[in-house]
Parts: C-alpha cells; sequence; structure tokens
C-alpha cells in the first residue's frame, strides 16, 4: 500500500477567487488560481527576481491614482505593502508542490500548484462591484493548480471553516492543525514530517455508537500490542462526529501493518505483499475476536486516496 508523499517544504495557502468568489467556477473548470491587479504585469526576468522594495516603487507609479485618494501618508504606505505583498507572494513564495484551497459560495477546492506564474489578459474580468475591485481590475496574473478534491463547506472540518474566515485574497496557513484537517481531507494514506498517516472515517449521519467505536480502537489497540517492537509508538487523532475522521500516525512500517492488517481483517482484502503472510495469524485472531462487529459505516484508508 502506497502512501502519498507529502514533502516537508510545502506551504499551504488560501487564495481566493476573486472578489465575492466570482471566478470560483472558472478557477476549477481552468485548474488554476489568479490574482489581480493588472496594471502590473510578470515581475523579474531572466536576470532574476525584483526585490519587494523594487516592487513596492512599481506600485507607487501604476497606481498614483488610486494612492491619492488615501488620506495619509501612512495609509498609502500601507496600501502600497499591501499590494506589493500580494504579487511578491503569489509569484515567489507560492512555489510548485504547495497546497491551496479556494473557496466558493457553498464549496472549496483543494488542489496542488504545477506551475509557475504566467500573464493572460483578458480572461477573468467582470464588472466591478466597489472601488477597490475596479482597481484590482482583471485577474491576470495566473498559475495552474491540479484540483484534488471540490467539498460542500458543511463537510469541512472546524478549523478549516474558522481558517475560511481570513478575509485576505491570498494569505499563508500555518496553523499545524488545519494543514492536519487539509491533509486528511485530501489523502486517506499519506507521509508528513517522517510519519505516515492512515485516515479512516466514520460515514454514518447517525450518533455513533458507542460500543462500536470503542471496539474499533480496541481492535486497533490489539493490532499494535502484537506487532509494536520496543521503539514504536502510535498516535491518534479524532473528530468525534458524524461523519469524522479517526487519524493513525507514527513510522511508516508500524502504521502499514495495522492499515494493511486492520484493511484485511474487515473489508476482506487479499494481503497485498508475500512478505506480509506472515501476518495471518494476527489477521485470523483479529477476525475471532471481532467476529460480530462490522464496520461497513467505516470508510477505511485506501493509497493515496481521499
Amino acid at each position: 500500500m502506497k502512501a502519498i508523499e507529502i514533502r516537508q517544504e510545502t506551504n499551504y495557502w488560501l487564495i481566493r477567487a476573486g472578489v465575492g468568489t466570482k471566478f470560483f467556477e472558472e478557477f476549477y473548470r481552468d485548474s488554476c488560481v489568479a490574482i489581480g491587479w493588472d496594471r502590473i504585469g510578470k515581475i523579474g526576468d531572466e536576470n532574476g527576481m525584483m526585490s519587494i522594495e523594487e516592487l513596492k516603487y512599481l506600485v507607487e507609479i501604476e497606481y498614483q491614482d488610486l494612492l491619492s485618494k488615501k488620506e495619509s501618508g501612512k495609509e498609502c504606505r500601507r496600501k502600497v505593502s499591501e499590494i506589493a505583498a500580494k504579487i511578491y507572494r503569489f509569484t515567489y513564495e507560492v512555489k510548485e508542490g504547495d497546497i491551496v484551497i479556494t473557496p466558493g459560495d457553498d464549496s472549496v477546492l483543494i488542489g496542488r500548484v504545477v506551475g509557475d506564474v504566467y500573464i493572460e489578459n483578458n480572461k477573468y474580468i467582470s464588472k466591478p462591484e466597489s472601488l477597490e475591485e475596479q482597481y484590482i481590475g482583471e485577474l491576470n496574473k495566473i498559475r495552474r493548480v491540479v484540483w484534488i478534491k471540490k467539498i460542500d463547506k458543511e463537510k469541512l472540518e472546524p478549523n478549516i471553516k474558522l481558517e475560511l474566515r481570513v478575509v485576505h485574497g491570498l494569505s499563508k496557513i500555518s496553523n499545524k492543525q488545519v494543514i492536519t484537517e487539509i491533509n486528511r481531507t485530501i489523502y486517506s494514506y499519506y507521509t508528513y514530517n517522517d510519519e505516515t498517516h492512515s485516515v479512516y472515517r466514520i460515514k454514518n449521519q447517525r450518533d455513533i455508537d458507542f460500543e462500536k467505536y470503542a471496539k474499533f480502537i480496541s481492535c486497533i489497540y490489539d493490532i499494535y500490542s502484537e506487532i509494536r517492537s520496543e521503539n514504536d509508538s502510535l498516535y491518534i487523532k479524532s473528530n468525534i462526529n458524524s461523519p469524522g475522521p479517526i487519524e493513525l500516525f507514527g513510522k511508516a512500517t508500524l502504521v502499514e501493518r495495522i492499515t494493511m492488517i486492520m484493511q484485511i481483517a474487515f473489508k476482506s482484502g487479499e494481503l497485498y505483499r508475500q512478505d506480509v503472510v506472515s501476518e495471518q495469524p494476527i489477521i485470523d485472531k483479529i477476525r475471532d475476536k471481532y467476529k460480530d462487529t462490522d464496520y461497513d459505516d467505516f470508510v477505511f484508508p485506501k493509497g493515496g486516496q481521499a
């Protein structure tokens, strides 16, 4: 069973689909994200990156009419920094392989960045409904994204929902719990920060049966007790909701063995590798002990899949 590997250097970003999520369906259709402030095109060239100070100077030149409307020099400088920072981040700090979440009205997209910035005009244009939107202009700075999952907002875990309250058009996600929730939303079996994660999901909409849940945890503990070595540690995170995740994580070999034994014992799976035939006595023991329990309403992890 192969785990998806999420690189340690992966960053996570919230990038909105224009003001009021206007281009959500277009971003989904075109597999991309984009930002505006269209008077400025692609920054930097073959000679290297543009510095943030150079970019601020360019913003001051291109948006003199907007800045002249500001009441104070402090407000003007704040606006210059805000525009420059957004363009700089989108161009230089968002990297290929980073994870991006883009909210719509009723659902969100989660995907992986797969390309550098390019400029395309006359594509993402809308009638401005505010002075700010007028100056943002068309969204002409674009990056390709492979969308991994589209999910209803109501099905999101709680910390992701809180993160969506951030009002900025582009912001970096740093909260570790939010990152955990994003990872297990898009993948059910993955490696991150040198640990392998195996995600089970309770899919029924009713109250969770306590005995079944307790037996599920007991079963994992029984397997863990049988196969662990002296230095093995297993950890668990769970949102006890209906539906909700149960996430195991620890050393790759330990988590892989537990995941395979659970899959074979309860989902009638076959042994997938010749070198785990030795697990059959544990599988038989688990099947016998928990023969009166079924987990049809639990979704078991699959190799790297959501």
